[in-house]
């Protein structure tokens, strides 16, 4: 079930005053999906790397509450109440208010449970899925509704763009599932809001949906070196967000320049992008970045390589002179750039070592450090430069820089 949120949003509430010492509040306005204020509702705020619990509260009357915390650092925020689909989200609170707003939907009443000794007869509905100049779209998620609920029965377009989907007798409403495909073109979420009788061992009649179209904006990368020569062989990672479906959408892709130092022309999510470029030059390192905005549309890119920064340091697990280590090892990413992508076991930057230190190089701009793979139950608790904290927080790195004194302190998953 997808449920949305709005961050942040400015509120007006009327909320208590007391409360702990801290430079940074989230303030929570939770609501029903029809606008009711909602009391009661949990609020929980953890860490969002390690998971320890920063602060709670309870809405009031008005659906509001405060939640102390420590400035500049990201949090995962957690928000439950009995008989309503919880909703989570991270959010970074910087210094002063941050306001939040859920809309909560209620859990779906259980279907009813048959007589066992009673055979279903159930009915289909049939339909199909095509796009506004009638073309089938193969491939589409159906869900089917009932009084505007998912229950969980869904079914999928075939080739031809039709589905048939087995349901017991009542009425329903339908709903298709967002899909991008490789030339970049969105078909959007769609619904069928008329409803549908279905009865037993029959067929409904041909459900047609249309839903609305579009074509992604494109770009074009080339990674040159300071002279402006191509880079063959180069290492490109492209990451873009958007609400380009009807929901929050996520591209990340990870390519190799061809003998020109361009890659293939790519759909992106429109909206600032980042790009991160890598390669071995003449034997040096070097390394770019470019966070283009991209409006509807092509955009052309280019990237130049500069000497790329190194960042050696450790990890320290509390109580033990040695790490642990998880089946597929630890690792130090940026972000942006190999966090997210896509990686094989044959990457070795980055890779935590039998004594905790690491290497990663490959870097320049600002980017933010993620540890990732640790051993179940461990957490982390904190990152630091020569002492100083900067977790959730990015480093700067400038051409040809060898940075250290970085350390990812982790600790078990039950210290309080």
């Amino acid at each position: 079930m997808f449920v949305r949120f709005v961050l942040p949003l400015a509120l007006v509430l009327g909320l208590p005053a007391t409360l702990a010492a801290q430079d940074a509040r989230i303030i929570a306005d939770i609501h029903e999906w029809s606008g009711e204020p909602l009391a009661g509702v949990r609020i929980e705020v953890r860490h969002a790397r390690g998971g320890g619990l920063v602060g709670e509260c309870r809405t009031n009357g008005a659906g509001g509450c405060v939640v102390g915390v420590p400035p500049r650092r990201l949090y995962t925020v957690r928000v439950s109440l009995a008989d309503y689909i919880p909703v989570q989200v991270e959010t970074q609170a910087p210094s002063g208010d941050s306001s939040l707003s859920f809309a909560l939907l209620r859990v779906p009443p259980p279907m009813p449970r048959p007589d066992p000794s009673v055979p279903i007869e159930r009915g289909a509905i049939v339909g199909e899925v095509r796009s506004p100049e009638g073309t089938p779209i193969p491939g589409v998620n159906i869900e089917v509704l009932s009084n505007g609920l998912f229950g969980g029965t869904m079914g999928r377009t075939n080739e031809d763009g039709s589905f048939r989907i087995s349901v017991i007798p009542g009425s329903y409403t339908l709903r298709s599932g967002p899909k991008i495909e490789p030339t970049g073109r969105v078909f959007a979420e769609g619904g069928y809001e008329v409803p549908i009788a279905v009865t037993a061992r029959n067929v409904t009649g041909l459900v047609i949906l249309y839903p609305r179209s579009f074509i992604l904006p494109t770009v074009d990368i080339r990674v040159v070196t300071p002279a402006g020569t191509p880079v063959a062989g180069a290492d490109v990672i492209h990451e873009s967000h958007g609400e380009a479906t009807g929901r929050i959408t996520s591209m990340i892709g990870r390519y190799t320049t061809g003998p020109n130092g361009a890659i293939p022309t790519r759909s992106v999510i429109p909206g600032t992008i980042t790009i991160t470029a890598s390669a071995i030059v003449d034997g040096v390192h070097m390394a770019g970045i470019a966070t283009p905005d991209v409006g509807g549309a092509p955009l052309d890119v280019v990237i130049t390589l500069w000497p790329a920064a190194q960042l050696t340091g450790r990890v320290e697990f509390v109580g033990r002179q040695r790490p642990l280590h998880s089946g597929e090892g630890m690792r130090v990413w940026p972000d942006p750039g190999l966090a997210k992508a896509p990686y094989t076991l044959a990457d070795t930057n980055g890779i935590v070592g039998a004594d905790g230190e690491f290497v990663v190089t490959g870097l320049i701009g600002e980017r933010r450090l993620i540890l990732r793979g640790l051993p179940g139950g461990w957490r982390l608790a904190e990152v630091t430069h020569y002492g100083q904290p900067i977790t959730d927080k990015p480093i700067v790195f400038r051409d040809g820089e060898k940075v250290s004194g970085v350390v990812f302190r982790v600790e078990p998953e039950n210290v309080p």
